[in-house]
Order: structure tokens, then sequence, then C-alpha cells
């Protein structure tokens, strides 16, 4: 019924044995040659590119979390508008790093937020990318606030769960440093140069 197994000769096990470590060897260099292309495409690709990984859902439903954003750096004379997406950095000294967020509100302007909605100089922002739906995180309501002719005031798209300028208050001109190109994707990125 069964069949006895059949004992190796020494040139069979030496044979398995060489098959094995081949094999073993084959894995590791697959893998070492993909985590090479992988650093190389992100050196190359990414980081020239101004590829950002969004960590988080403050942005939902707009980006997902860890999805990718491609930024253009921005100079002194370039404009910000409401409505831009922009990479802010140093949001607070006890923050590092840096934040994607959303442009509301523009120098000189008066900014009131009631129930996750934004209302500018006393006019209701019409914003069809804000999430408020689930578990509220974040400050929903924030008492009228007049922006300094170089302050900004930021705010991520899902207003239930976004540390912003609720929270940080509102950000300088110097501190946004990139904007993001939303119609910049990995795709023509990597193909349409």
């Amino acid at each position: 019924m069964f069949r006895k197994k059949k004992e190796l000769t020494e040139e069979e096990k030496r044979e398995r044995r060489a098959k094995r470590i081949l094999r073993i060897f084959k894995d590791l260099t697959f893998s070492v040659v993909m985590f090479a292309l992988a650093v190389v495409f992100w050196w190359k690709v990414m980081i020239p590119n101004g590829g950002h990984a969004i960590i988080g859902s403050s942005m939902y439903p707009t980006y997902k979390t860890y999805a990718y954003a491609f930024g253009t750096k921005l100079s002194s004379e370039d404009e910000i508008q409401r409505g831009d997406i922009v990479i802010i950095k140093n949001v607070d000294p006890s923050f590092r790093g840096t934040v994607v967020k959303r442009i509301i509100g523009l120098p000189g302007e008066t900014i009131e937020v009631k129930d996750g909605i934004a209302y500018i100089n006393g006019e209701k922002l019409d914003e069809d990318y804000v999430n408020l739906s689930g578990k509220t995180l974040a400050k929903m309501d924030v008492e009228p606030i007049t922006l300094g002719e170089d302050e900004y005031y930021y705010m991520g798209d899902n207003r239930v769960n976004s540390v912003d300028a609720r929270e940080f208050g509102p950000a300088k001109r110097e501190q946004i440093a990139e904007k993001i190109d939303t119609k910049k994707t990995i795709w023509n990125v990597l193909f349409h140069k």
C-alpha cells in the first residue's frame, strides 16, 4: 500500500542540495534587483518630480491614504489661489514635517467655520470636495478670524478628520512650499515627460 521511500545516493543528495542553493540564490538575486529598481525609481522619478505620499485621511475624498501626489516648488512670485492643494511646512513647532491641505482663505479675508463649512467674509464657500461624514475628530467650529496680508487659511477636505489651520492657525506665505499638480499622475510622469 505505501511505498518505501527510496534511499538517495550521495550523488543525488549533492544534486538536490545544489538545486536548493541555486533556487535560494535566484530568489535572493531577484529580491535585490527589485529593491534596487524601487530605489532607482524613487530617486529618479518620484523625488525629481515632487512626489509626495499622502499619509492619513485628511484629504479624503480627493486623495486616499497613501496616495501619491506631485508638487511643483513655488517661488515668491507664484500666486496662490483659493482651492489650490499645497504642501505646507513648519505648521507648528510641535509638528515635524509637512502637511498637504487645500487653501481656503486668502490674505485680508475673514474666515469662519461652522459645522466644518467654511465662510469667507460671511458668505458660505461652495466646496463640492468636502467630506463631513464619519466620527468627528477635528474642531468643527472656528470663530471669525481676519487673515493678515501674508496669511493663508488651509483645511483638509475630510473636515471631520483633519488637523489644519483650525488647530494650528493660518500659514505664512513662506511656509507654503509647493503646489500639488492635480493633473500630474504617476503615469504621465513616467511616460509623458
